[in-house]
């Protein structure tokens, strides 16, 4: 066995040791990671070159991360635009409408008025689209048909709908092939609100134009 003469450390000394040696442990540990690399800076483990490459990484990092942030931004304008183009649900809108039964002198009979909503009211005079049930009339010219939310059988003629859920829409031009009952057509052309003519539906569609027919 190796002996030495190195006299024994002193508890003062063995206490300063074991202080030392926990104070690194927790440095290497705990410190924080802007500290270490500053140390490795100092220490001179990073070279010029590698310091020129972390420099590049972190301009990319930074140009990369406010692409993304302009791409985000870019996505949510796109999404409200998308909802902004959005199409109203005109039958839920009619849907909305309130009737009130009132006496009519002319005919000395009581007739249901509407009460349009406001944002019904706003869409007057602008284009719309619709889809509906065709319901044919033979009272009806060419240029005219009526647009149900139910079909025939259901409609505010043949069954129990309200008001409310029908349309009559005045075509530019007459169809280019014979409609048949429970067509489902989409029309646009432009929303005009009916609120005294009795003689007329509520909901009207002035020059419109067929856009699709389904059977």
């Amino acid at each position: 066995m190796l002996r030495t003469n190195l006299p024994s450390p002193s508890p003062d000394d063995q206490k300063s040791l074991i202080f030392n040696a926990t104070l690194l442990q927790f440095k290497n540990k705990y410190l924080p990671l802007h500290h270490q690399v500053f140390l490795i800076i100092k220490k001179g483990w990073l070279t010029q070159r590698r310091l020129r490459e972390t420099g590049v990484f972190f301009s990319q990092w930074q140009g990369m991360k406010k692409i993304g942030v302009a791409w985000y931004f870019t996505f949510i304008l796109s999404i409200g635009a998308a909802f902004a183009h959005l199409e109203p649900d005109l039958w839920a809108l009619f849907s909305k409408t309130r009737f009130v039964e009132k006496l009519n002198r002319q005919f000395s009979m009581y007739f249901l008025y509407p009460a349009f909503p406001p944002e019904l009211e706003a869409l007057e005079g602008k284009e719309v689209v619709l889809t509906g049930f065709h319901i044919p009339m033979e009272v009806t010219h060419a240029s005219m048909l009526i647009l149900s939310k139910y079909p025939m059988a259901e409609c505010f003629f043949c069954g129990g709908a309200g008001p409310e859920s029908v349309a009559v829409v005045y075509l530019k031009d007459k169809p280019s092939k014979r409609l048949k009952m429970d067509d489902i057509l989409t029309v646009k052309g432009r929303l005009e609100l009916n609120e005294n003519d009795v003689e007329e539906l509520n909901f009207i569609i002035k020059d419109a134009r067929i856009l699709n027919i389904d059977r």
